[in-house]
């Protein structure tokens, strides 16, 4: 049985890759010697369910150094410069001088037989030489070829694989990069629901929410739109799942705008499967993304979507008319435009039905087969 290294940042906040890797691994692990490598320290509890057979180890790299981004922006927030200045070095010292060391600790744990697969730049960049690397891209192709995206690989070895999330990235990438042709794929990540069809339409419509509270995520977007929408005493219901640093933003303008009676800051949950199921519309109003688990997610429990036009693979994630629709433009009117169109379509039952159907291609029978056909046919 071959054996994999799957590299992962954390295993104790709630993360889009960790999610997409933790199913994947869940349906492979059947067929493969797998374990989990977290870059930050294990928990006491992981918030991640594994199958038994699945080990885990870590690195034991201090959360903060993992998750900088997040942790600068909450330290910046309160004023601490000097705590910030201080967590710089040593993201710098893990960067320049720890990753050695713990190159070397990952070549002792492993063998030239085994599959080793980086799910992100922390744990990419400590990846040793002489080993078989997988490198899964979570993003799309305008933030693999960004100036910060580039210059992090410059201090990288090259993988012996790259796994991209959609065919247009992995396109674009063989525009610049022919000479890879033989060694890049693309798959799509699973839905983590089984498909189930829902074709009953709420009254008020129920919009739902589902990501980072942050400026990636444009979720301002969403509660200026929605602010038109009421003031056309159009009822509605929004329920947000998510958090991050616009949270409190977000709640202050909901408040001065008088939303409160129709939106819902529901934080974070391990079960928002049962509040897409009991939702009419997925709102989405990002800037990019790689390949949005709340779509899929909600497509295969019959939740039609509403996007922004937030990268290459859009066209590929929603296929128009069947499980959303695209938006092309940022501004505040074009999306309340697009909301009321949908709240006073007469076909909502039939775009419901759609999703369903559209879902399939996500679902994990289908994912495991093209995972399984790279990991079996893979070499030096």
């Amino acid at each position: 049985m071959k054996k994999i290294f799957w590299f992962v940042q954390q295993a104790q906040a709630l993360g889009g890759t960790e999610m997409v890797t933790s199913s994947i691994i869940s349906f492979l692990s059947s067929d493969y010697d797998i374990t989990m490598v977290l870059t930050a320290k294990k928990p006491q509890k992981m918030v991640y369910a594994l199958p038994e057979n699945v080990k885990v180890k870590s690195l034991d790299f201090p959360i903060e150094t993992v998750q900088m981004d997040k942790y600068m922006g909450e330290l910046k927030k309160d004023h601490h410069y000097f705590k910030m200045f201080s967590l710089g070095l040593k993201g710098i010292w893990n960067t320049f001088i720890k990753r050695f060391y713990v190159r070397h600790k990952i070549k002792k744990m492993t063998t030239k037989e085994d599959i080793l697969i980086a799910s992100s730049f922390d744990n990419y960049i400590l990846m040793p030489r002489g080993r078989l690397v997988y490198f899964h891209y979570h993003f799309n192709a305008k933030t693999f070829f960004s100036f910060g995206d580039f210059w992090m690989r410059r201090l990288m070895r090259k993988p012996n694989y790259y796994i991209f999330l959609t065919e247009e990235t992995m396109q674009a990438f063989l525009k610049k990069r022919p000479r890879w042709k033989d060694r890049v794929y693309y798959i799509y990540n699973p839905s983590r629901f089984d498909r189930e069809l829902h074709e009953d339409v709420h009254k008020p419509i129920r919009f739902i929410f589902v990501g980072r509270l942050a400026k990636q995520k444009n979720p301002m977007l969403m509660l200026e739109s929605l602010d038109i929408v009421k003031k056309k005493k159009i009822p509605f219901e929004l329920q947000i799942f998510g958090e991050g640093v616009l949270k409190d933003k977000m709640e202050q303008y909901v408040h001065e705008k008088g939303l409160d009676d129709c939106i819902s800051f529901c934080g974070t949950s391990s079960h928002v499967e049962e509040y897409l199921k009991n939702a009419d519309l997925l709102l989405v109003t990002s800037f990019y993304e790689g390949f949005p688990l709340n779509i899929i997610e909600a497509s295969s429990l019959s939740c039609y979507t509403l996007s922004t036009n937030w990268g290459d693979a859009v066209k590929e994630v929603i296929e128009e008319g069947k499980n959303g629709s695209i938006i092309d433009s940022f501004q505040t009117e074009k999306y309340a435009e697009a909301l009321i169109h949908f709240i006073t379509s007469e076909t909502l039952s039939e775009k419901k039905r759609k999703c369903y159907e559209s879902a399939k291609r996500f679902e994990k029978d289908t994912i495991k087969e093209k995972w399984m056909n790279l990991l079996e046919n893979s070499s030096f």
